[in-house]
């Protein structure tokens, strides 16, 4: 009988511990910031270089390796991976264009960049506490007032897709 208890104390153990292990976000969260950091860096660099020609194909360089190193890390919220590039390739398109400048859009970025992150982390809260889905503001409300880097109506769920440079998201 005391070997059954403890096997049963195991189980239901493991019943509390499973939940918090699938629902926790993945360490890497702040590597995979340093390391997106550093594509965007590099993308700039080979712009002023003169080896890319405009600010989107910066973006458009910097866009793939930003997802790919979120996904590596088994980043939770893709999603806001996914706002980002969309936003970054949306400023630089209209600094391209001659309608903000590089400074403004860096200020709207490191703003949208304070966002999300700080909407990762109310997520991760959310799932911590047992809400597996939590939901959060719309890109609308991530972008407001970020006036050189927003976009137009992302996909609703139901089978959209939306592109940022070769890559295309579907929902």
């Amino acid at each position: 009988m005391p070997r059954r208890l403890a096997v049963l104390l195991l189980v239901l153990l493991l019943l509390l511990l499973l939940p918090s292990c699938l629902f926790a976000p993945q360490g890497g969260t702040k590597e995979a910031r340093t390391k997106a950091d550093a594509a965007i860096e590099d993308c700039l660099s080979q712009l002023r270089s003169g080896k890319l020609h405009s600010y989107r194909e910066a973006a458009d360089c910097a866009g793939p390796q930003i997802i790919t190193v979120y996904q590596a890390s088994a980043y939770p919220f893709m999603d806001l991976v996914y706002l980002e590039v969309a936003a970054r390739r949306v400023g630089a398109e209209n600094i391209d264009r001659g309608a903000v400048s590089e400074e403004a859009v860096r200020r709207d970025m490191s703003e949208l960049v304070r966002r999300l992150t700080t909407e990762a982390s109310r997520r991760e809260a959310a799932m911590k506490y047992g809400d597996a889905a939590p939901r959060g503001p719309g890109e609308a409300t991530l972008l407001a007032g970020l006036s050189t880097i927003s976009i137009g109506p992302m996909p609703t769920p139901g089978g959209n897709c939306f592109s940022v440079g070769s890559f295309q998201h579907c929902q």
